[in-house]
């Protein structure tokens, strides 16, 4: 029963850790909304982190809190992916394979 609960006790840290690391890198929230998190999370642990899983967006913009050379980076890089993924699906051409 005593490694029962501290397994469980061990999965309830990470997902504690791993909440209050998401509420550091998002880059969509404002300095004051991160430290409510952050006192909330410290505060009522186990609660406070099932709101926020809750409460948290599908999708986090994490590059807003980055550089903005680190944003446009990451954009450029977006649309290069896209536009090689937009690629594969129309298959080979002679341009990609220099098919003469």
């Amino acid at each position: 029963m005593t490694w029962f609960w501290a397994g469980a006790g061990l999965l309830v840290l990470i997902v504690w850790v791993a909440t209050l690391t998401d509420v550091f890198r998002r880059g969509d929230l404002s300095t004051g909304a991160k430290l409510g998190w952050t006192a909330a999370i410290i505060l009522f642990p186990v609660l406070a982190t099932i709101v926020y899983v809750i409460a948290r967006p599908k999708v986090v913009d994490y590059a807003s809190s980055a550089s903005p050379e680190a944003a446009e980076k990451a954009h450029e890089d977006a649309e290069r992916i896209a536009r090689e993924r937009a690629a594969e699906q129309q298959g080979p051409t002679e341009e990609r394979f220099n098919i003469r």
